[in-house]
């Protein structure tokens, strides 16, 4: 199993990171712009050294400026080559995609993102990508079968790509796709808390607490 925290916020990582459940991050714009952290190339590079302290073994970066494909592969590469062994490139299906993934080094491990149908896969598997990340929550929202289009995705994937699924709304979420066989997950905070918080267990533990202070007292 491979949880990811969904989020560019270094302290988010640093609370979660210390449960030792995290794989690592994965990030797009537009989680750099609700958490309100800079997406300068800098920035970048500081939390390539974040992660590496927490001890993540993947930090997931999104290529964009996609208009100019060359200097968008380079500004990349600039924060890739600081952990190789770490940096996964995320890739969106467009019209770019090609010539991002044309131009990127081989030795790149790529994320597919913004999947939303099973043939998407077969080009994903195609290009021997790590991970292909279907939008599950947008998949539903949208009324189509989400639970199918990612069941697909993994057949088809199998075993070479991971199904990394992203958009998730809740733990139930988690759970559900989990007991389908899906193991692999980028989930933002509020979600992790969702599945790290149960108020039965915490009243069955507190309950323990209790009558352990009066066997000792």
């Amino acid at each position: 199993m491979r949880l990811f925290i969904d989020s560019a916020d270094r302290e988010q990582w640093k609370r979660f990171g210390r449960t030792g459940l995290l794989y690592g991050a994965t990030t797009n714009p537009l989680v750099f712009e609700r958490e309100g952290v800079d997406a300068a190339q800098a920035s970048k590079i500081e939390l390539v050294s974040v992660a590496r302290d927490l001890g993540f073994h993947e930090l997931q970066f999104q290529i964009t400026g996609l208009a100019d494909p060359e200097t968008a592969v380079a500004e990349f590469m600039a924060v890739f080559e600081t952990w190789p062994e770490g940096v996964v490139a995320k890739v969106p299906f467009c019209e770019q995609t090609w010539e991002i993934t044309r131009r990127l080094d081989s030795a790149v491990p790529l994320t597919f993102t913004t999947g939303f149908a099973a043939t998407q896969a077969v080009l994903a598997k195609t290009l021997k990508a790590r991970y292909l990340a279907p939008y599950y929550g947008r998949l539903l929202e949208n009324r189509q079968n989400a639970d199918k289009i990612v069941d697909y995705m993994r057949v088809i994937c199998q075993p070479e790509t991971r199904i990394l699924l992203a958009s998730l709304r809740s733990a139930a979420q988690v759970a559900s796709l989990a007991a389908r066989g899906h193991d692999t997950f980028t989930l933002a905070p509020a979600v992790l808390d969702d599945m790290l918080t149960n108020e039965t267990s915490e009243a069955a533990t507190a309950a323990f607490e209790e009558a352990a202070q009066r066997l000792g007292s």
